[in-house]
């Protein structure tokens, strides 16, 4: 195998990975991108490797417009992961008010006063 099929092995592997990796952040499907992203590392060392080594990097000017698409499918998927982190603070913050409005559900006392009940919740019992 030539260098610049190797070359050119290593970039459409690392697309289809950004790709992969874009798909499972656009469904959510979070436990799926950790691999990805070991195997993505791997590609990304090959690749620096590659085109650091003079005998490689003569190819480097003819895949010009593969790696321009590595760089662009990254920095999409970049912002797509900081959009999900964003969401996942959301969903938690939402989640501790949530939290938090339950807690400080209660009954009165006979002047008015409202005591807590820890560990409260709306729950609907029969007394009877």
């Amino acid at each position: 195998m030539s260098s610049e099929q190797t070359l050119k092995t290593v970039i459409a592997d690392l697309k289809s990975l950004l790709e992969q990796e874009k798909n499972c952040l656009l469904a959510a499907n979070f436990d799926a991108v950790a691999p990805i992203l070991q195997r993505k590392q791997n590609l990304t060392t090959q690749l620096e490797a590659m085109l650091l080594d003079p005998r490689h990097s003569s190819h480097a000017t003819a895949f010009r417009r593969g790696l321009s698409s590595v760089v662009s499918l990254a920095q999409e998927n970049e912002a797509l992961l900081a959009a999900a982190q964003v969401g996942v603070k959301s969903a938690r913050t939402r989640l501790q008010d949530i939290v938090n409005r339950q807690r400080n559900v209660g009954v009165y006392g006979e002047f008015g006063e409202k005591l807590l009940t820890p560990d409260a919740g709306v729950t609907r019992r029969k007394l009877a």
